[in-house]
């Protein structure tokens, strides 16, 4: 038995797409404030949609909640214990619902714990239609046909990174995340260690390399930046994912 329709009232949405306005490049006051009002006026009708949506989601069964459901790839940090999560050693993954309508392009809603508990969702199931969903909305681009020019000059020629990407560029590092895609990068890249370099939202990568050397090498020389602490390497046997600095010290 679900809660009552109204027992979750506090959520916090994010913009995907920027809302579409007029644009003007004159300085002319009127004109900028008329901008302003047009914007303020959407962005209220906006927030009226959503939280029209967010009403009827809830007087639903869970599965108009599921077939919303998302996740997104993130450095780790610390963890809002209020929100479910995975930790993969590098990164952390947290989950959102993906709504969409007439009035606006997309806007993210944050599930938080007391949303999980509301539908009797554990973190797993979450986990598991969120990659489900996400492959859906956002195919992953497979671009091994072109190197990319980030091409490792202190390793050997032949380690050079292609970039994970999804067909709108959202959240490109959680493609590998998707179901069978690490099978593909597996024969991609049939020897050696596969490595992910989480480096910002827009801009991971995926390649190999032959030793644990290398990877001490790589996880201190990237452009000057420790990577450590954005890396992963994939354990081809487990199907599991270590940070590059645990898998260095073992």
């Amino acid at each position: 038995m679900l809660h009552n329709k109204n027992s979750i009232k506090n959520y916090q949405v994010t913009n995907f797409v920027h809302p579409k306005h007029p644009s003007d490049d004159s300085d002319d006051f009127s004109k900028v404030s008329q901008l302003i009002a047009y914007l303020s006026n959407q962005l209220f009708e906006e927030a009226k949609e959503v939280k029209k949506m967010w009403n009827k989601i809830l007087q639903e069964d869970k599965g108009d909640f599921l077939k919303r459901v998302i996740f997104i790839v993130q450095s780790t940090e610390e963890a809002n214990e209020k929100v479910p999560y995975r930790s993969l050693s590098a990164v952390n993954v947290y989950y959102y619902l993906y709504l969409t309508s007439e009035r606006f392009d997309v806007k993210l809603i944050q599930i938080t714990n007391e949303m999980m508990n509301h539908f009797h969702l554990s973190e797993e199931e979450l986990y598991e239609v969120a990659r489900k969903n996400r492959r859906i909305l956002f195919p992953e681009v497979m671009k091994t046909e072109t190197r990319d020019k980030i091409s490792l000059t202190y390793l050997d020629k032949q380690d050079i990174f292609f970039p994970l990407k999804t067909e709108k560029n959202f959240n490109n590092a959680g493609t590998f995340l998707y179901p069978s895609v690490m099978d593909k990068y597996s024969l991609v890249f049939p020897t050696g260690y596969i490595i992910i370099l989480c480096l910002t939202d827009k801009y991971s990568y995926i390649g190999s390399v032959k030793s644990k050397e290398e990877i001490k090498i790589l996880s201190k020389s990237f452009d000057g930046k420790d990577l450590a602490t954005d890396a992963l390497v994939y354990d081809r046997e487990t199907k599991q994912f270590i940070s590059a600095r645990k898998f260095c010290e073992e």
